[in-house]
């Protein structure tokens, strides 16, 4: 049985919060099943290995600060799983502000279709494939990034909340093997690597995909 340290599982990683500007605190993950249909199907199998995406770098030390251009790299990486960039900027996490010098990279997904917890258990080590390690080799100067998935058409007056969260700082991104890396693997890199940080909505770690990582 693999046992989880329970902070990394409730943790929401500030960056990832309400606001790409302005970060949630540390909170429970949320219990509601907001944009999860209860189907169980997994549609996008982990495959065993990848090929690194290549991003234009422009030549500079860090990403693009604005979305339009993020989207441009990033949104041809990602809807082939079924997203878009919804959100997406450099945040200084001392201040918790967007900043174009900032060196963490926060981006998050909305689906393009209706999505069970099983698809974003399913999908997670995918969607994590197409950022990690390629950010931290294309901008020497990133030092951490995270990326979330959102609900599907989320009601509110609010940004979406991120369902699940995964941040990596450098160190641990060039640590894992992110080409071969399962989410059972993802799961058990969590008591061994400092740098890497995981929460997910209640009803994906409930899945039948995330059960099964959990073993």
């Amino acid at each position: 049985m693999r046992i989880l340290a329970a902070v990394f599982l409730l943790v929401v990683l500030a960056s990832c919060g309400d606001d790409a500007g302005s970060p949630s605190s540390t909170t429970e993950a949320p219990s509601t099943t907001t944009g999860l249909p209860a189907s169980t199907s997994s549609t996008v199998p982990a495959p065993t290995t990848t090929v690194t995406p290549t991003l234009p770098s422009g030549g500079t030390d860090l990403p693009p600060a604005d979305f339009d251009t993020l989207a441009a790299i990033f949104d041809p990486l990602v809807e082939p799983l079924g997203y878009r960039l919804g959100r997406a900027a450099l945040i200084d996490l001392e201040t918790y502000e967007e900043s174009p010098e900032a060196t963490h990279l926060a981006v998050y997904l909305t689906p393009l279709a209706a999505k069970s917890p099983d698809d974003y258990a399913a999908e997670l080590v995918p969607v994590a494939r197409v950022f990690l390690p390629a950010v931290f080799d294309t901008w020497p100067g990133l030092e951490s990034f995270d990326v979330c998935q959102e609900p599907f058409e989320f009601e509110g007056n609010t940004p979406p909340p991120g369902l699940t969260v995964l941040e990596v700082d450098r160190a641990t991104a060039e640590a894992v093997d992110w080409g071969t890396i399962d989410l059972a693997g993802l799961l058990d890199s969590l008591q061994v690597h400092a740098g890497l940080f995981l929460q997910a909505q209640r009803a994906i770690q409930d899945s039948a995909t995330w059960q099964a990582a959990e073993g």
